[in-house]
């Protein structure tokens, strides 16, 4: 589970370290799930630097142990 002010990093970008600052939930972005139901996408705020602040889906986010 992935909590503000984490710090974490896209899956692909592992050599970048930054925090975690807001998660958001999108509504307007729904998607059936294999149930048939839909749900809402999560999406992960991370701060690299003070110029470099990114938006991910939070399953291409991992959580960085140090």
């Amino acid at each position: 589970m992935l909590k503000v002010g984490q710090k974490a990093t896209h899956f692909m970008q592992s050599h970048k370290t930054g925090t975690i600052i807001q998660i958001l939930s999108e509504r307007s972005h729904n998607y059936m799930t294999t149930g048939g139901t839909t749900q809402n996408e999560i999406f992960v705020v991370i701060k690299y630097s003070d110029t470099d602040i990114q938006r991910f889906k939070s399953g291409d986010v991992i959580r960085i142990y140090d």
